[in-house]
Parts: C-alpha cells; sequence; structure tokens
C-alpha cells in the first residue's frame, strides 16, 4: 500500500526501458533492475500501465482507500478523477462524529470564532481554521459575520451590517451556509421584508441520511421583545426554492419558545425547549419538534417529577434526547446541581433519570451556577461537555462512570458555543468554491 500511494504522489509508473537496453548490460544483475520491473506495479484506476501492466479494480482499492485516516482521504482527492469519486464515496461513510466546538473570541467588531479540538487526534480529520478562509471577502457594508448555528456539518453564519442609530439592532445583510470539511457554500440573501429593529432566531436543518441530503432549510422565528418567547412571526428558506416563505403561527399560540437552552435535530426535526400551557397549574416545560416548514410537529411533555426543576439543556446523544435540569440552591439560589434525564422511548415519551452531576463535581466549586454550563453532548459516547461560564474551563463529564477530565481553557471566549460534527459529502446545494 505505501508503494502504490508513493507511486501515487510522484506520478504513473514509468515504462520499462527497451530491449536494446537491457541487452547492453549483460552483467548487471536481475535484483539491481528496479526500472524494468515497475511495470508490475499498480496504476491509479481506469489508468491500465503502458506495457500491459494491470490495475487494481475499483472494489478492491475502495477497501483499501476505506483503512486511510480522514485526513489521508482528503489529500488524495486530488491525484485524479478516478481517486476523487473513490475518495469521496469513502469520505461518505465516515460515521459522523463531534470534532469540536466553535466559540466566539472578542468583542465588538473585531469578534472572531475559536474553535476547541475534541478529536483527540490531529490527524483523524483535517484541521479546522475558525477564519474560514474559503469563503468570498466581505462587502464593505458588513460588519460582522457570527456563526449562529450547525447542523449535522454546515454552519450557518450571519451577515450584519454598520450599527444605525435609528435602529435597535443592525441590519442582516442575510447568511452564509458553509460546510468547512469540503469547503463549500452558499449565500443565502435577507428576506425582503426585514426590519432593523426585528428580533429573531434562525436555525438550519440538515439531513444527510434524508432523500434529496443536497438540501437545507432555515427556520426563522421573530419575537415581541427578548424577554417573550412568543413568535408572531415564522419564516422559512429552501434551498431548493431559493426564496424566504412567511409560514402561519396558529400552532405557535400556547407555546414560548426558550430558545437560549439548547437545539439538536433528530428524528428529521430540530427540537427546542418550550413552556407551554397556561392553566391552573401555569407554564409546564415541554419539548417541540419543528420541521423544515416551521411547523410544530409535535410537543413532548416534560414530567413534573422534580418540583422546582428547570431544563437548562437539550440536546441528543445514539438518538436519544437528553435533558439536563437545573436545581437550585436553597441558601444561594443559584443552580449548583443537574441531573439528566433520558427519553428513551421516542413514541410514549417514557424518560428515564441517568444521574445527577453537582457544580462541586465538576468544577470544584458550590457557588458556580451551571445555568448555561452545558455545551454539547456527544452524539455517539456517554459524554457531555461543561463550561465554566466565568473562567471558560471546560470539562468532560462519563454520565455512566461520573468520571470528569479537565479539557483545556477557552481564551477570551464568550457564548454560544457551538458543537461541530464534520460531515464529507459534497451537496449541490453547496456548490461555491473559493
Amino acid at each position: 500500500m505505501a508503494l502504490l500511494l508513493q507511486e501515487t504522489e510522484q506520478g504513473s509508473p514509468r515504462p520499462p526501458p527497451a530491449a536494446d537496453d537491457a541487452d547492453a548490460h549483460p552483467r548487471q544483475p536481475a535484483a539491481r533492475r528496479p526500472k524494468s520491473q515497475k511495470s508490475q506495479h499498480c496504476a491509479p484506476p481506469s489508468c491500465p500501465t503502458a506495457g500491459g501492466g494491470c490495475h487494481i479494480p475499483d472494489d478492491i482499492l475502495l477497501e483499501i482507500l476505506r483503512r486511510l485516516p480522514v485526513k489521508a482521504l482528503c489529500r488524495f482527492k486530488c491525484v485524479s478523477r478516478a481517486w476523487l469519486a473513490l475518495a469521496a464515496d469513502c469520505l461518505r461513510t465516515v460515521p459522523p462524529t463531534l470534532q469540536g466546538l466553535f466559540y466566539r473570541d472578542g468583542k465588538g467588531p473585531n469578534r472572531r470564532h475559536g474553535f476547541f479540538d475534541l478529536s483527540g487526534c490531529s490527524a483523524a480529520a483535517p484541521p479546522v481554521d475558525p477564519s474560514f478562509p474559503f469563503l468570498p471577502a466581505l462587502p464593505p457594508e458588513t460588519e460582522q459575520t457570527t456563526l449562529v448555528d450547525s447542523c449535522n456539518g454546515l454552519l450557518l453564519l450571519w451577515r450584519t451590517g454598520h450599527p444605525d442609530p435609528d435602529a435597535l439592532r443592525r441590519a442582516s445583510l442575510g447568511y452564509i451556509v458553509c460546510n468547512p470539511a469540503t469547503r463549500e457554500w452558499a449565500a443565502v440573501p435577507p428576506r425582503s421584508d426585514v426590519e432593523k429593529s426585528e428580533i429573531s432566531i434562525t436555525r438550519i436543518i440538515f439531513d444527510p441520511a434524508a432523500a434529496s441530503p443536497s438540501r437545507f432549510d432555515l427556520v426563522q422565528f421573530l419575537f415581541e421583545s427578548p424577554m417573550n418567547g412568543g413568535a408572531f412571526q415564522v419564516h422559512t428558506y429552501s434551498s431548493e426554492s431559493r426564496a424566504w416563505t412567511r409560514r402561519g403561527t396558529e400552532c405557535w399560540s400556547d407555546e414560548f419558545l426558550r430558545t437560549q437552552y439548547g437545539c439538536t435535530f433528530l428524528n428529521g426535526t430540530i427540537h427546542f425547549c418550550v413552556l407551554c400551557g397556561t392553566g391552573d397549574d401555569g407554564y409546564r416545560y415541554g419539548i417541540v419538534a419543528v420541521d423544515g416548514r416551521g411547523q410544530r410537529r409535535r410537543i413532548i411533555r416534560w414530567p413534573q417529577v422534580e418540583p422546582g426543576g428547570t431544563l437548562v439543556f437539550l440536546g441528543q446523544s445514539r438518538g436519544l434526547l437528553h435533558c439536563m435540569v437545573g436545581h437550585r440552591d436553597q441558601d444561594s439560589g443559584l443552580l449548583t446541581k443537574l441531573s439528566i434525564w433520558v427519553l428513551e422511548d421516542y413514541g410514549t415519551e417514557q424518560w428515564v433519570r441517568k444521574g445527577t452531576v453537582s457544580s462541586m463535581h465538576l468544577f470544584g466549586e458550590t457557588g458556580c451556577s451551571l445555568s448555561l454550563a452545558t455545551v454539547a453532548i456527544h452524539p455517539d459516547r456517554s459524554l457531555a461537555f461543561f463550561l465554566h461560564a466565568l473562567k471558560w474551563k471546560l470539562v468532560s463529564y462519563d454520565m455512566d462512570s461520573g468520571e470528569v477530565t479537565a479539557l483545556g481553557t477557552l481564551d477570551d471566549g464568550h457564548f454560544p458555543v457551538i458543537p461541530y460534527i464534520p460531515y464529507f459529502g459534497e451537496s449541490l446545494a453547496l456548490a461555491r468554491k473559493h
């Protein structure tokens, strides 16, 4: 295999010397004539060697490539068109897993993005450059581009203009959807009726396992005020139609979105935390599943088995919803303890308590609030990641063994912290490359 890759990097194998050249050196031992033997080595697929040499069948070469690291596969895509197709097929079979965390680095107009690598091995996947150098240069009217969401490898960045003293917020200049693994991107224009003062939250939906994996959708909720989670407008964008559509809000009359408490993709929909119901018992926490058209697919009720519990984070692992529920300390009033719940049966809404963890166990402090501490749950391992909101210390917590591991510090970090799972398949919806 090493010899095959060495020949591939150096070019096609040289043809064997002519017969006259071989006869001119009759005393040369056969073992010292490597050039005349090179024609026996295999060339890249669909490229027969000169002199009738063999070539490796695609299915065998595919099995060889599947055993290479992801970084090597990305590099070998440049060998030839045939290798490009085979490497792309291999990359599509790479199991998606959590590679790291994006976070805001800096404040104000000089805001940048940082990336904390969780893969544990830099050769396991290509490095992620949080400056996104493959994106085009921003137009002069753009002040900053902010990463606001991710879903299965696609990132959603929001472009905003310079501050306007007559508006409550900066004008929206649209979005950019990109894939750092393939360096592809697509521009999404702002809505034609966008207002400078509106308050909104936008999420991206992308399902690689769907019938149309090239499609992505954006769902945008507009709110009356920052303190009121009631959505009074819902808009969606489809990469197929390349247009924004305003949706009805009749199904949102009784729910208040709690978008700051996490959002996760599962079963083809995104899941938000909501407050729902207005009966004698007041509002109750719930989880709403939303499709790419902005429609509420279902409400998953949260069982009130623990009085005073506050749902502070929502994620998924191994195809199961996970929730972190915070509990306040009676003396300080801070959320110093979290109980972990798993929705083991999505259909019957059967919740099972997985365990409990405290701020003392995670950070060695009793006066640390855990209201924003949970930043990610590993998609295929029993790991949760917590971040100290003041010191920005990142730790992992094994939800089975209870073991806490210090991972490092996010220098000059700011919320939100966004998990990143690379996706190596190319998409027709993201055709542009810089």
